[in-house]
């Protein structure tokens, strides 16, 4: 199924007639070429792709990569809307940094991936995505509700030079307005890596 967008208008002028059955447009030297022509040509040498493609493919056909993996442990911790400091939690100021519990526990994660919520959308809150790399004292494995946690700009768990104490933040509580949060908990992620598909006549 081809594009469904009208060329045949100002400024393009495209009024490519598959029925007249012209294949090729020729250039003569010393003449001015028009915008119409090269429009054309290239509607000419899309339309004998289409046809192929067509008889080849099915729409939506994977050409090259597209490549499929799954996560099913992937860690979230929600956080409120502002951070220790009283700021704005960005989330996204958190991606690729180590987070670690301001606690005895010294559970450890490293930060993947980020959404943004807001407390009055309960439980869309600001969210971060975690792999945790230790298990903490006393075998903590996850972070808790409303625990404070600090960032570090570098991913060596035994390097404790912080990044930037304005970042530290606490966990969610485990309710907002009497609503739970499930401040922390594992989801599942699914990822389509980079590829070419066959699609409206087009290899994309």
């Amino acid at each position: 199924m081809p594009l469904d967008t009208n060329f045949n208008v100002d400024p393009y002028y495209d009024d490519f007639d598959e029925a007249k059955n012209f294949h090729r447009i020729l250039f003569r030297p010393a003449v001015a070429v028009q915008a119409r022509e090269l429009t054309q040509l290239q509607t000419i040498l899309q339309n004998q792709i289409e046809r192929f493609g067509d008889n080849v493919f099915i729409e939506g056909t994977v050409i090259q990569g597209c490549s499929i993996s799954t996560d099913s442990a992937y860690d979230y911790v929600k956080l409120p809307d502002l951070r220790v400091d009283g700021q704005t939690t960005v989330p996204s100021d958190y991606e690729g940094l180590r987070v670690v519990s301001a606690t005895a526990s010294n559970l450890q994660a490293i930060v993947v991936n980020s959404t943004t919520g807001l407390e009055s959308q309960n439980p869309d809150l600001h969210t971060i995505y975690i792999k945790y790399l230790n298990t903490g004292t006393g075998d903590q494995k996850a972070f808790a509700a409303a625990e404070e946690l600090t960032f570090y700009s570098n991913t060596n768990p035994s390097n404790t030079t912080t990044l930037s104490t304005s970042l530290t933040v606490k966990v969610a509580p485990a309710q907002i307005n009497a609503v739970n949060t499930n401040p922390t908990g594992t989801g599942y992620a699914f990822t389509i890596g980079e590829g070419i598909i066959f699609q409206k006549g087009f290899f994309i």
